[in-house]
């Protein structure tokens, strides 16, 4: 039993430079950007996970988010948080994994030490398909796990619900598997928010604590922005001097758009992209997740009849669906006030 409390902090990694805090690797594919690959073989398992050999190690209570893809119809990839104390059978939470009956569904599971044999929880993620990306969520609190997919309620289990450290159990470390040569998992990018935790988020790949700044409308617009061509929060001085420019009438947010993606930045990380290409990679960065059909076939025909792309980049970005997915990092307060979170 502990007998003082963890200090938690909060976790962000989208891969865009190393594998971060997951450095225990064995069998991935980091040739991708901002993106780790398992495959598996008929040899061997691809896998990464955070080191841990004792039950404070890791993440205790809190909200646990993977934006991932698990492809194929047979049992292979998981989406794990593992034991601390690296010992299995544990007390093992589950986000996703695929059924060994040819289906590709997927299901959640929290394992426990059941005298020394492996016993678990099953439930089911209906209508959460394969060989799509889908934010995976798990809210660990005491007596209860709550499952979301793609910010919608999937399964809540209340019974043989572990303890974390601070309350005599132990932590939880990310990891992820696959072990079979017919499925893939590709993960994008991992979070962890401490239960009741108040303070700011973390900036992406930096390893430190981000810091927010009051905004306009415009603020806002130019944060999303970031988010939607760069795929990262954005930085104080750019924001301000962006801000200023449109604010002033030197820019509109379309020309902005237009500057972004033919900067250095966006050269360096992506380089040339074809129409697709490109739809997909705004997709990735704003709403994590691939074009629908609909969507690509839309916006590609567009392109391809004059549309310019800083349009795409504007209309993706001031979607209903990216202002949901950034209202956690661009807060609006109302009255056109916003608290923007910047690296």
């Amino acid at each position: 039993m502990p007998t003082a409390p963890n200090t938690y902090q909060p976790l962000f990694e989208s891969f865009e430079n190393s594998v971060g805090p997951l450095t225990e690797v064995w069998g991935i594919d980091t040739s991708t950007f901002g993106e780790i690959r398992l495959y598996g073989n008929r040899y061997s398992t691809a896998g990464m996970k955070e080191p841990g050999q004792d039950a404070s190690v890791g993440h205790g209570y809190g909200t646990y988010t993977v934006t991932a893809m698990l492809t194929g119809t047979n049992a292979g990839p998981a989406i794990i948080l593992w034991p601390g104390d690296n010992q299995y059978p544990g007390q093992e939470i589950n986000l996703a994994e695929l059924t060994p009956d040819g289906t590709g569904r997927q299901y959640a599971t929290v394992h426990w030490n059941d005298n020394g044999l492996n016993n678990q929880n099953i439930r089911f993620l209906d209508g959460v398909q394969s060989g799509v990306f889908h934010t995976y969520q798990a809210v660990w609190e005491p007596g209860k796990i709550t499952f979301n997919v793609d910010n919608h309620l999937a399964a809540i289990v209340t019974d043989h619900v572990p303890l974390d450290y601070d309350h005599g159990g132990q932590n939880e470390v990310f990891a992820f598997l696959n072990n079979n040569e017919n499925t893939s998992l590709i993960v994008r990018d991992i979070s962890y928010t401490p239960l009741g935790y108040t303070g700011a988020a973390p900036a992406a790949n930096t390893g430190t604590t981000a810091a927010t700044v009051a905004g306009t409308e415009v603020t806002a617009q130019v944060a999303r922005l970031y988010d939607t061509a760069l795929g990262r929060l954005p930085d104080g001085t750019g924001l301000q001097s962006l801000t200023n420019s449109i604010e002033s009438g030197q820019l509109t947010l379309n020309q902005a758009a237009a500057s972004s993606i033919v900067s250095p930045e966006f050269q360096s990380r992506y380089g040339a992209l074809d129409d697709a290409s490109f739809i997909t990679l705004l997709y990735h960065n704003a709403l994590h997740r691939d074009p629908d059909q609909g969507g690509m076939a839309t916006w590609t025909y567009a392109l391809s009849h004059g549309m310019p792309r800083s349009d795409l980049v504007v209309a993706v970005s001031e979607s209903a669906e990216h202002m949901t997915a950034t209202a956690q990092t661009i807060v609006n307060e109302g009255m056109g006030h916003y608290d923007i979170l910047i690296a």
